[in-house]
């Protein structure tokens, strides 16, 4: 779908861990339809979480697997670069924050994204996750995973 912007409105756009939520087969025409409303030059960040890396992907493969719409999102920013947009980064990082138990982060991650299929029986495996995981000196589970970052420079 198109955005309500004019052609060249915006010097910089951010997806932020955000395209592989948009429907695999409008991806690319998302991707296109930015590169309208960017200026010559203007900037597209990107971020995008690295299916199944680290502990935070293991757990969230037992409530909402995406990993064909994480993989389409990348095959789709591949797709623009040289056509649409001139790549100028492309790195891996590692994103890590801490939770205090299960219920700690039952509640302030997995309760609120509303695309999770959430299944009681699940519980006792994300626990065990966490038992595995690195602690703070806290005592807290370090969870983490990875996520490429892309800066792309409209042609």
């Amino acid at each position: 779908e198109s955005l309500c912007f004019s052609n060249a409105s915006f010097v910089s756009v951010l997806f932020n861990e955000s395209l592989h939520h948009v429907a695999v087969d409008k991806q690319i025409e998302a991707l296109r339809e930015t590169h309208r409303v960017l200026k010559p030059g203007g900037r597209l960040l990107i971020t995008e979480p690295i299916c199944d890396s680290g502990s935070f992907g293991q757990i969230l493969k037992f409530c909402n697997d995406e990993k064909e719409q994480k993989l389409n999102a990348i095959n789709a920013i591949d797709s623009v670069i040289n056509s649409e947009f001139k790549l100028s980064l492309k790195k891996e990082i590692h994103i890590e924050y801490h939770c205090k138990d299960f219920d700690d982060l039952y509640e302030n991650t997995i309760k609120s994204m509303p695309y999770v299929n959430w299944n009681e029986s699940n519980k006792q495996d994300i626990t065990n996750i966490l038992k595995r995981c690195d602690k703070t000196p806290e005592g807290d589970s370090i969870i983490d995973y990875f996520a490429f970052v892309w800066l792309l420079i409209k042609i």
